[in-house]
């Protein structure tokens, strides 16, 4: 059996490294996978692992990576009302990583799928989310939003915010991602 990328990313985003945890939520898999099944899909792993498909931090990052507003709020909503299972301090880093991986794209001289992938350290199948994102940011907001992000993880350490409650930065760092 296979599993598609999408769902591949799905799985080590609602785990982790924990290789224990992995080897058994992979187990589970399997054993509800009916006989015919050849690869396991995002669903299945939203399914039976407990991860809500539509607003995760990868669906957040596709959909910033569109300028797809309606629905990075509404992930962004989400994440805000399960602030415990989706804390703003973990999914800054994501941000960081992710979007560092744009700028990286966005200096490639070779932007093949197989080249990019290889650069960015993603699977080839990501690479057309990467090229989307370099198109609708440019490099200079790009580096913005580093700063942004920079800026909103200070906040959440305690560092010059009045009130760093996660709803109020998740709203000031989204609106100016987008903006």
């Amino acid at each position: 059996m296979t599993i598609h990328p999408e769902a591949l990313r799905l799985l080590y985003e609602s785990i982790g490294a924990d290789l224990t945890r992995i080897s058994s939520e992979i187990k589970k898999l399997l054993i509800t996978m009916p006989e015919d099944i050849v690869q396991i899909q995002k669903d299945d792993v939203a399914k039976n692992i407990g991860v809500n498909r539509d607003f995760n931090i990868f669906e957040l990052q596709k959909a910033l990576s569109f300028k797809d507003k309606t629905k990075v709020y509404k992930i962004v909503d989400y994440f805000v009302k399960d602030s415990k299972n989706n804390p703003l301090i973990a999914n800054v880093p994501r941000l960081f990583d992710y979007f560092k991986k744009v700028i990286l794209y966005h200096g490639l001289a070779d932007k093949s799928r197989n080249n990019a992938a290889s650069v960015l350290g993603v699977n080839p199948y990501f690479v057309e989310e990467y090229r989307t994102a370099a198109q609708n940011y440019s490099l200079a907001k790009l580096i913005n939003i580093v700063s942004y992000l920079r800026e909103t993880d200070v906040k959440l350490k305690g560092i010059g915010a009045v009130s760093p409650k996660d709803s109020d930065l998740s709203k000031e760092l989204f609106y100016k991602i987008l903006h």
